[in-house]
C-alpha cells in the first residue's frame, strides 16, 4: 500500500506528493502532503522539535509513529495544492477503512461529487464544502452519470449529493 522510502526514491522527495508516518504495529497513521515533500517533512520535524505540531495527539504519538521510516503514498510533479489534498483525504479514508486511527486533527479538503442538468447534458463535479468545483465528466443520460457517481464514491470514497 505504501512505498517505504529509502536512498533509491530520495529524488522524488523534491516532487510533491502525499506521504505517511505510519506505525502498523498499533495501526496509528499521520498524512501528510506537499508541493515540495522534502520542505513538508522539513517543517513536521521542526514543529515536532519545538513541541508544536497541529495535533497534540499527534505531538504525543510521534515517536511511535516511526518517523525514520517514512512511506511515500503517492507522487506526482504536476500536482496543485487542491489535488494533493484530495489525495490526501482519499488516503484518510482509506487508513480509516483499515482500521487505523488517522492522527491527522482534520481532514484537508472536505469534498462530495454532486451533479446537475446544464443545458442538455448531466454534469457531474468534485465539489469542496467551500463550493470550489471541478467537472468530471458530462453525460448525455442519467443512467450514465449515476453509474459514473457510484463507481467514484466506491473507489474513492466520497460522499455522493444530489442539487
Amino acid at each position: 500500500m505504501y512505498t517505504k522510502l529509502d536512498i533509491t526514491n530520495l529524488i522524488q522527495l523534491t516532487g510533491s506528493g502525499v506521504y505517511c508516518f505510519i506505525n502498523d504495529s498499533s495501526k496509528k497513521v499521520y498524512i501528510g502532503y506537499g508541493i515540495n515533500i522534502l520542505n513538508s517533512l522539513q517543517r513536521i520535524l521542526t514543529q515536532y522539535k519545538s513541541n508544536s505540531l497541529p495535533s497534540r495527539t499527534l505531538q504525543n504519538e510521534f515517536l511511535n509513529l516511526e518517523y525514520r521510516n517514512i512511506c511515500l503514498l503517492d507522487t506526482n510533479n504536476k500536482s496543485t495544492s487542491f489535488v494533493l489534498k484530495v489525495l490526501a483525504t482519499q488516503w484518510i479514508n482509506k487508513y480509516k477503512e483499515l482500521g487505523y486511527e488517522v492522527l491527522n486533527n482534520k481532514l484537508p479538503v472536505n469534498y462530495e461529487i454532486m451533479s446537475y442538468i446544464e443545458l442538455d447534458e448531466i454534469v457531474v463535479v468534485l465539489r469542496t464544502k467551500n463550493r470550489k468545483e471541478v467537472v468530471l465528466g458530462r453525460f448525455k443520460s442519467n443512467s450514465d452519470s449515476e453509474q459514473f457517481m457510484s463507481r467514484i464514491s466506491n473507489e474513492y470514497l466520497i460522499e455522493v449529493l444530489s442539487r
